[in-house]
């Protein structure tokens, strides 16, 4: 806050100083005890109605051409505050003023807006149903703007959804690649299946998105976002990497046909054939994946 004249009056008025130096506002003459214990060198000036550091008070008195001795005098410092009567006259005015203006103050925190638990939990509930959306600013620039929607299945602040980033994945013809995803579902990649490969890592047929054996939290962690309905896949992966699992075989499996609407609005039918055992997934055809149509297997 700068000091001014007429700020200095409305100071007196509520029986502040103005804090010069620093981050500036307010204080109360209650506070300076703890000033001079913290700084030393703190003033308060009663008549100007300022309270600093003395280097900070002197360079304002300067810069209004006041008499620096002068004013200085007058000063309620560490050394003086015990047998300064204006000290003792501050403390007694501001007790005055904390009990006459009790009232009101009282007034606004009852006028103040009252939150119910229920209605902090319903705050929260709506920060997971927020995601960004691009949008283009007047000067044609892409900015990010927060927009409702995506659900609880959304990971907060997401740039895209899971199923978002998997079906992108999946009309390039490509998997999810989760084994070195970190905190916040970062380092998830958009990786080409292998042709004719041996790999250690594992996809269940119906959902492409893959993971080394030893990283089944992370895809844990990435199928409980597309939501209850593919817990499935979950416990077949974890079938799948157990002593004497199915994914110690080869085999190509066969992937259930889907013909979801894809993002452009066209419908894409994968066919494809072959052991009906989940494998490994090296040679094996991709899946469509429709989000309100889970696969049975």
């Amino acid at each position: 806050m700068t000091w001014s004249p007429q700020a200095a009056e409305k100071a007196r008025a509520e029986h502040k100083y103005i804090k010069v130096g620093g981050k500036g506002g307010k204080l109360s003459i209650t506070g300076a005890k703890k000033n001079f214990e913290k700084f030393p060198d703190f003033v308060y000036l009663p008549e100007q109605r300022i309270a600093g550091r003395k280097g900070d008070v002197v360079k304002l008195l300067q810069k209004y051409n006041q008499d620096v001795n002068a004013k200085m005098a007058n000063a309620i410092t560490l050394e003086t505050y015990g047998t300064h009567a204006g000290y003792q006259q501050e403390l007694e005015a501001y007790a005055r003023h904390l009990e006459a203006t009790k009232g009101q103050r009282t007034a606004k925190t009852l006028a103040a807006p009252k939150y119910t638990l229920k209605d902090l939990e319903w705050m929260v509930e709506g920060l997971d149903r927020v995601e960004w959306v691009p949008k283009t600013s007047a000067a044609g620039k892409t900015v990010k703007s927060p927009t409702s929607g995506g659900g609880r299945g959304t990971s907060r602040g997401a740039k895209k959804s899971i199923l978002e980033k998997l079906n992108e994945a999946t009309n390039k013809g490509k998997v999810l690649d989760v084994s070195s995803m970190k905190e916040g579902f970062t380092g998830i990649r958009s990786v080409q299946m292998p042709q004719g490969k041996r790999t250690r890592k594992i996809m269940v047929p119906g959902l492409n998105i893959i993971a080394d054996p030893s990283k089944f939290a992370n895809y844990q962690a990435v199928v409980q976002q597309l939501g209850p309905d593919y817990s499935k896949y979950i416990d077949q992966f974890r079938r799948m990497i157990m002593p004497g699992g199915s994914e110690a075989t080869t085999t190509t499996p066969a992937v259930t046909n889907i013909s979801p609407t894809s993002p452009s609005g066209r419908k894409t039918t994968v066919t494809t054939s072959g052991s009906r055992s989940p494998q490994r997934y090296g040679g094996q055809s991709l899946t469509t994946i429709n989000p309100l149509q889970p696969v049975n297997h």
